[in-house]
């Protein structure tokens, strides 16, 4: 592949990912105002936002490794969807570092 053909894939990639955080930011955020809030949600036992995130980051992780190791998905969902949320989650964590600078 080359470097036009790369990041012409990769531009494809990220409007999958702003797509799905599209869908999934109002059930995921249960809020109107703060899109963040379900990473708050954990804060009652004792998870701040970005350790909360990084719950989340870490199980898509885990399965990516997985895939890597085996070349098996071992769930209904498709390596790519694994890798399209953990980059969402990515993003997410810079909205979280920024809220935090904000502080």
């Amino acid at each position: 592949m080359n470097h036009k053909k790369r990041e012409e894939t990769i531009k494809a990639h990220l409007e999958v990912c702003q797509k799905i955080r599209t869908e999934k930011n109002i059930e995921y955020a249960n809020s109107n105002d703060d899109a963040n809030a379900c990473f708050n949600s954990d804060n009652d036992i004792g998870l701040t936002s970005i350790q909360s995130v990084g719950v989340f980051m870490n199980k898509h992780y885990r399965s990516i490794r997985s895939w890597i190791k085996t070349g098996e998905v071992f769930s209904d969902e498709q390596i790519e969807g694994r890798i399209y949320d953990l980059i969402n989650y990515l993003l997410i964590l810079l909205t979280l570092i920024e809220d935090k600078k904000q502080e």
